[in-house]
């Protein structure tokens, strides 16, 4: 859900179950252990094309993922789809030394401390196994961000680029003041607007989002502590260019502890961390560098979920996500059942489940219809048969039956001949006697 303080437009979609009818059990308990193991997670735009998928276990702190997903590229006006990598995507997160240890020196003298590497990036064809190899030779000095516009430009690889210092700001307001310059900008130059004495955290990372926000280094203070960071991963030049005792500490390089302390007249240098996002069918194998140490992991962007981020977003914006609290007044199962009625699922997506029923009835009303004339015909011809048996068997049971009345009519009357005979025979008899 979208952070109420949010300024832009931006619109996360509600949480939508992977696909899972069309997923082998395999990539099905995938996605079953990916819920059960997925945090709170916060989406955090640097910029208006940019963002950060954090754990939000601990919503006043929330930390990188491991491996981490920094400066996710974002296009604004249209559905950009969000932790949705196929299950078996993998990342492969530099962890070289020299990104977590600043360079120190005096100013206009330091480097990134990147020796160089040669990358080498295999591929597999998953259907001929065919292996084809393609080298990048990334150079001494290089910045992160150069060096992941240059590896994305590999096939099958996406690659972003981060840089984040953690610094303290130790201006006792006594002397001479704090002079504090960022990749060759004066940040306490009275030109840009009075400087307070002492120079506060605060104040910086007001000059650092006015002065550098544009190049994608932006800032944020908590007390004396100053947060900077470059969301394309180019290196962070922090100078302590005072005549005072006031200093300048670097206590973090890009999640690493460091005690890198700036003196007037100094500078330190911090290089940036390249992250690769890439199937599993490609790997990656360096001889020093950024991913001299480095060995690929898991992606956290395959949660079991997909969801989209639409808008306008601009930098600071948040968005919380945590699966399954979408669930209170959400129809989408129900409109989704019902939208089977009329979806072309079956005959290979030639017919709808509609289609299928009314055709169904159809079929059955005409061989309900077929199956009554058959009967009917059934009826006449037995009755036919029963009438032809009858005629042929010579039994007429309306004609015996009339016969039999017949004969007793006849009977009845040569009874009663006999009788009347019977009856003139005795007159005649009792007369002559």
């Amino acid at each position: 859900m979208a952070s109420p303080g949010n300024i832009g437009t931006g619109v996360l979609s509600q949480l939508a179950s992977a696909q899972e009818s069309s997923l082998t059990n395999a990539e099905l308990q995938a996605v079953l252990a990916a819920r059960e193991n997925t945090p709170p997670l916060l989406l955090r735009f640097t910029s208006d094309t940019s963002y950060d998928v954090l754990d939000n276990s601990d919503p006043l702190a929330p930390v990188d993922l491991v491996p981490p997903l920094n400066n996710l590229s974002f296009l604004p006006g249209r559905a950009n789809p969000v932790l949705s990598a196929p299950a078996d995507s993998q990342v492969l997160a530099s962890s070289a030394a020299f990104s977590q240890a600043p360079v120190l020196g005096a100013v206009g003298s330091t480097s990134n401390g990147n020796p160089g590497e040669t990358v080498s990036i295999t591929t597999t064809d998953p259907l001929t196994s065919t292996v084809s190899s393609e080298i990048v030779n990334l150079l001494g000095s290089e910045s992160a961000a150069t060096a992941a516009l240059r590896l994305g430009a590999v096939a099958g690889v996406e690659a972003t680029a981060n840089n984040e210092i953690v610094v303290s700001v130790l201006d006792d307001g006594v002397g001479p003041p704090l002079q504090v310059g960022l990749n060759g900008i004066d940040l306490t130059s009275a030109t840009s607007g009075p400087v307070p004495i002492p120079v506060t955290a605060d104040f910086l990372a007001g000059r650092i989002n006015n002065l550098l926000g544009a190049s994608g280094v932006v800032a944020s203070a908590q007390g004396s502590t100053l947060n900077v960071r470059s969301v394309r991963g180019d290196d962070i030049v922090l100078q302590n260019i005072s005549a005072g005792a006031d200093t300048l500490l670097i206590s973090s390089a890009n999640g690493a502890a460091a005690t890198t302390l700036i003196n007037g007249g100094q500078e330190a240098t911090t290089a940036g961390t390249v992250s690769l996002f890439m199937p599993a069918n490609i790997s990656v194998a360096s001889s020093a560098g950024f991913f001299a140490n480095s060995s690929a992991q898991s992606n956290p962007a395959f949660l079991g979920y997909d969801m989209t981020i639409s808008g306008a977003p601009q930098a600071g914006d948040r968005f919380s996500v945590t699966p399954g609290s979408f669930g209170v007044g959400d129809n989408r199962n129900v409109l989704a059942l019902a939208q089977l009625q009329t979806a072309s699922i079956q005959k290979s997506g030639n017919a709808s489940i509609s289609d299928i029923y009314n055709r169904l009835i159809g079929e059955v009303g005409s061989s309900t219809s077929a199956a009554r004339i058959d009967r009917e015909a059934a009826d006449s011809l037995l009755l036919q048969s029963q009438q032809r048996a009858s005629s042929i068997s010579g039994v007429n049971l309306d004609e015996e039956a009339a016969r039999l009345l017949q004969y007793e009519q006849v009977y009845n009357a040569s009874a009663r001949i006999i009788s009347i005979a019977r009856s003139t025979f005795d007159t005649l008899i009792a007369a002559f006697s």
